[in-house]
């Protein structure tokens, strides 16, 4: 008895053990959803239709548009791939636009927001593009975002916001008075990994909620309600594993360093359920020098909380979950598609 006795609590032990191990080595099971080409999606491709540098994708009803910073425009297609116009054009005078880097379209009043970033300005357009306001700023824009009473900017991450520890997003009202500010910047010994730590990428979720997460380096993600205050904080959990972080301890010296960063929060859309798609992932040279993975979707609920996993038959730049619940990418050759889900 006493052997048994001996041989139960040594067992017992080694259980216990194991499942503290276990514990703290569990990573997240990967739940893999794949998708398909819709080939009867074919994007137009007459000249006025082409991308040069797409910047930012939005779909509304039956119409995708698209932020062309090179072109200076905004690019309008038909949700079955047919081009219907271009907004603006380059320049400096009302409605023109200089590189923007951000852009909003409001559902409900049918407005597009664009923060003109070489004009160093916000401009506010109606659908076909005609100058509705526009307010000069003393500071590049990045982002923009419209509410029902407020206009959310991103600064640009140059080095005057970081190396004055400016807040990198700016609430305005709708006669473009700054109400507040907030996310401070991100202070650091190297030009260049402020930039990068302070890219913000800033859109607004299904429930009206105003959802902030750096592009580069960290993969905390933010929810804000409509008086400013954070609701949710989360992790994005990339590829089943959290991230490494130790990247803001490292100088980076050259483009070799860059392709290093081992996180990259390239876009965010949120279905009509308002779950969250995050396309993310690192491409390029991994540090061992092996090619990186492709980058991936990682599906999450308003919650914070991991669903699935969705692979991509091919690299994207940008995303967008249509009405139709159907995936829109824009590819690395500049080429809108289409993507069917296949289970969930």
């Amino acid at each position: 008895m006493r052997f048994l006795r001996k041989l139960f609590v040594q067992v017992s032990v080694i259980l216990i053990i194991g499942l503290v191990g276990w514990g703290a080595d569990k990573k997240v099971v990967e739940k893999i959803i794949i998708v398909s080409e819709d080939k009867s999606f074919v994007m137009n491709k007459e000249p006025g239709a082409l991308l040069s540098l797409p910047a930012r994708l939005e779909i509304v009803g039956e119409q995708i548009y698209v932020l062309d910073t090179e072109e200076s425009q905004i690019k309008v297609f038909g949700v079955d791939g047919k081009f219907v116009r271009s907004i603006s054009r380059r320049g400096k005078g009302p409605g023109e636009l200089n590189r923007p880097e951000g852009f909003y379209v409001d559902r409900s009043k049918k407005l597009i927001g664009v923060a003109d970033t070489g004009n160093r300005r916000l401009q506010i357009l109606n659908d076909e593009g005609k100058l509705i306001t526009s307010c000069n700023l003393t500071y590049p824009p990045s982002g923009i975002v419209l509410t029902e009473d407020k206009y959310y900017v991103v600064s640009f991450p140059g080095s005057y916001v970081a190396l004055r520890e400016e807040p990198l997003i700016n609430v305005y009202g709708l006669d473009f008075n700054l109400q507040s500010s907030f996310m401070k910047a991100i202070k650091t010994d190297d030009l260049m990994l402020n930039m990068l730590i302070n890219s913000v990428l800033m859109k607004v979720d299904r429930a009206g909620n105003l959802v902030c997460g750096h592009q580069f380096v960290l993969n905390k993600i933010e929810v804000f309600d409509r008086k400013n205050k954070m609701v949710k904080s989360f992790e994005i959990v990339s590829k089943g594993e959290k991230p490494e972080t130790q990247i803001l301890k490292m100088r980076i010296k050259n483009d070799r360093d860059v392709q290093k960063v081992p996180f990259i929060l390239a876009d965010l859309s949120f279905d009509s359920n308002n779950y969250y798609y995050f396309l993310t992932g690192a491409s390029g040279q991994a540090p061992d020098g092996k090619k990186e993975k492709g980058r991936e979707i990682y599906k999450y609920d308003s919650q914070g909380r991991y669903q699935n996993t969705i692979v991509l038959p091919c690299e994207a730049k940008l995303i967008a979950i249509g009405d139709d619940g159907a995936l829109y990418l824009i590819d690395y050759n500049y080429e809108l598609r289409k993507f069917v889900f296949r289970g969930k």
